[in-house]
């Protein structure tokens, strides 16, 4: 028969091991339901270039000047070349909801990827054709409440692939 001391060792570190066991079941299962959203950053200056290209871009498309958008600088396919969203400084309508542009620069010339009315964007963590999912928020009180605009290859525009309930 073991002495007593030596139970209470067994079961100090079999209670170890069962928490150890938890926390990893936990950490490698359950992480799956929280996501980061990566938000966009529209203080953040962009290259002159590429804000003299915009600049004209919405001048010759959306018959604006750019002191009516701010711009947000990223790379949405990870080949180490920008893509801008645009955004509206002043939103209109009853919902207040602003226009997103999404656009790309190709050949020295502006194109448009994307076209959103949300009341706000963040990049999802999920890809689609090797390129950033996008969020558009349509709430300020709901932040489970989106649609998800993917990638689509025949079009080279993000389509709509699905919207959230919240």
């Amino acid at each position: 028969m073991l002495p007593p001391r030596i139970f209470g060792v067994l079961a100090m570190n079999m209670g170890r091991l069962i928490s150890a066991f938890i926390i990893v079941v936990f950490g490698v299962f359950g992480s799956h339901k929280a996501q980061a959203l990566e938000i966009l950053d529209f203080d953040k200056p962009i290259p002159p270039t590429a804000q003299l290209l915009i600049s004209d871009f919405v001048t010759a498309n959306l018959h604006m000047n750019m002191e009516n958008y701010q711009t947000a600088e990223m790379d949405l396919n990870r080949d180490s070349l920008s893509e801008y969203i645009l955004r509206q400084k002043k939103c209109y309508g009853d919902q207040k909801l602003c226009t997103f542009l999404i656009l790309a620069e190709s050949r020295g010339n502006i194109v448009l990827l994307g076209k959103f009315s949300a009341r706000n964007l963040a990049l999802g963590n999920s890809y689609t054709f090797g390129v950033q999912d996008i969020l558009a928020f349509q709430s300020n009180n709901n932040d489970y409440g989106y649609d998800i605009f993917v990638w689509d290859p025949p079009t080279k525009m993000y389509i709509l692939k699905k919207q959230t309930a919240g």
